[in-house]
């Protein structure tokens, strides 16, 4: 029985690009092959082989592929809402062909080991073809391709270690394989929030998740809504967050850390695969800054706004906003380690 068969919208816009030749249809098929037999059959064994964490299932896969038609929308012209898309700016077939492939092989290699995952992936791929005798991938060039850019997901310059080429040329097509990497990398850290935790399931089993997993938990329920918006370079994240959970101590690692600090760190670290990100855009679209919008719940709600952007981060936030500072409300309370360049 199928059960993630589901088309998403920059898919769609995929198949329609190569509707009518014969050649193109044979990629879109490839891709799906691939598409039924990762969600069906192992991204819910990736699931299970981390318990504890958030969603890295099928979920996951269909909400970077939805960051997608966000982030593209004026770079793929099939997309729904898209506008007249510039000329040399739009994504060609042959590269949303490579980015949808590196996204669902993305993750599979975390049923080989949580720890640099990224190195199991080929190795997950060379299982599944030994096993069914058969080639998911039209050549091997589009393979390589789509592993590197899968391998690039994750680890410090991950994209210059993992991509080989800045660019490159296939089928008469200009191909920008750093970007694309960097995009996977920045569309994968957007996917985050309660879109990847259950409330119900937490609150029921959190004493069986284990202890210094339960901060991700905590944070991933602040985040309500992450949104991008290409048309004013920017990214918003929507987030709220109880008075009385302001400082609650959650363990992490080898010290205990306050759940506003960890969601403040969790947004820094956006911005820094947001600066990645950036080195390798080019001719696409730029993303300038993240704005960090935070309701302090209370009898009276309380705003925040504070923009994320090349020059201002962590620290600068925590230099602003000292009323919710927690070394200001802890004693011996240190911030986590300082993260601005």
């Amino acid at each position: 029985m199928i059960t993630h068969g589901g088309i998403t919208a920059i898919e769609k816009a995929f198949y329609e690009m190569g509707k009518g030749d014969t050649k193109l249809q044979k990629y879109f098929f490839t891709y799906y092959s691939q598409k039924l037999l990762l969600l069906n059959h192992f991204y819910t064994h990736v699931e299970a082989k981390l318990p504890g964490y958030p969603d890295h299932g099928s979920g996951h896969i269909t909400r970077i592929m939805e960051h997608y038609e966000k982030m593209l929308k004026n770079n793929i012209p099939s997309l729904p809402d898209s506008p007249s898309v510039p000329s040399g700016t739009a994504l060609n077939f042959y590269e949303i062909y490579l980015l949808l492939c590196a996204t669902l092989w993305h993750d599979v290699g975390n049923l080989l080991g949580r720890y640099q995952h990224n190195e199991e992936i080929a190795p997950m791929l060379e299982r599944i073809e030994r096993r069914l005798k058969n080639n998911f991938f039209v050549d091997d060039v589009v393979k390589e391709y789509s592993l590197q850019l899968a391998e690039a997901h994750t680890g410090d310059d991950g994209v210059r270690k993992k991509i080989k080429l800045e660019d490159t040329d296939y089928k008469n097509e200009e191909i920008n394989l750093r970007f694309l990497g960097g995009l996977l990398r920045f569309a994968d850290e957007l996917e985050e929030g309660e879109v990847r935790v259950d409330r119900q399931f937490y609150e029921t089993m959190k004493d069986r998740i284990p202890d210094n997993q339960r901060i991700y938990w905590e944070t991933c329920l602040c985040i309500k809504r992450i949104e991008p918006k290409p048309d004013e370079c920017r990214v918003v994240v929507h987030a709220r967050i109880n008075k009385r959970d302001l400082f609650k101590s959650l363990a992490k690692s080898e010290r205990r850390i306050a759940l506003i600090d960890e969601l403040v760190f969790r947004v820094d670290k956006m911005n820094r695969e947001r600066m990645y990100y950036m080195e390798f855009v080019r001719k696409h679209i730029e993303y300038r800054e993240i704005v960090f919008d935070i309701v302090v719940e209370n009898i009276e709600p309380i705003p925040i706004t504070f923009i994320f952007n090349n020059t201002q981060g962590y620290n600068a936030f925590w230099k602003n906003h000292s009323e919710i500072n927690p070394e200001e409300k802890i004693a011996g309370y240190n911030l986590q380690m300082e993260v601005e360049k």
